[in-house]
């Protein structure tokens, strides 16, 4: 009977992402993703790699979130950088030279060994990878490399628009924002309509 139930309420959200606007979503190149992208549910969560709470839940409940709901197929989680400070612009930097299978294992590695959120450390983290992706981008610190790139003026634009997602972590299930829920098993649990596990 639950089943059933998670079936339904999949099968609304699926209805209503056709008919729902939702934010302007960052640009594929920039997103991470985990699952099919095809799966009855996405969820967007808007992150940037200076939120010390993105961190925090991305620690201790993906998880149990990608096992239990992206493995099995229900749902497909997308996590798009908001490009509201440097650390996440850089991060953008790099995820636009990186497959989305090297997208996947820099976030994880990033964001799991992230004890505190040090953007001089992440930025190190962040140099060292592309290194051993063998896509070095040794100027990754450098400020005025920075502001050069083109991802400071797409990071410009986005910000410079009205209605785009400007708080994180942020999620958006179908054209749908909430910007009052945390993107945790708690959430994903009553999204699909399975209560508490």
């Amino acid at each position: 009977m639950l089943v059933d139930a998670k079936r339904i309420v999949i099968a609304l959200f699926s209805l209503l992402a056709t008919h729902s606007i939702g934010a302007e979503l960052i640009e594929d190149q920039y997103c991470i993703v985990f699952g099919d992208e095809n799966a009855p549910v996405v969820v967007n969560e808007y992150i940037s790699f200076a939120c010390a709470h993105c961190v925090e839940i991305f620690q201790e409940e993906f998880a149990e979130i990608k096992e239990q709901y992206i493995d099995s197929g229900d749902v497909c989680w997308r996590f798009c950088p908001v490009p509201l400070e440097e650390t996440t612009i850089r991060a953008m930097i790099c995820l636009e030279a990186l497959t989305p299978s090297e997208k996947k294992v820099f976030f994880e590695t990033i964001w799991t060994e992230m004890d505190e959120i040090n953007s001089d450390l992440t930025v190190a983290f962040m140099k060292r990878a592309m290194e051993i992706f063998g896509k070095p981008i040794p100027q990754l610190s450098d400020r005025s490399f920075v502001h050069a790139h083109p991802v400071f003026k797409k990071a410009f634009e986005y910000n410079s628009k009205e209605g785009n997602v400007k708080m994180v972590p942020t999620v958006e299930v179908a054209g749908h924002i909430y910007h009052e829920e945390f993107p945790d098993k708690e959430f994903i649990q009553n999204l699909l309509g399975g209560g508490a596990a």
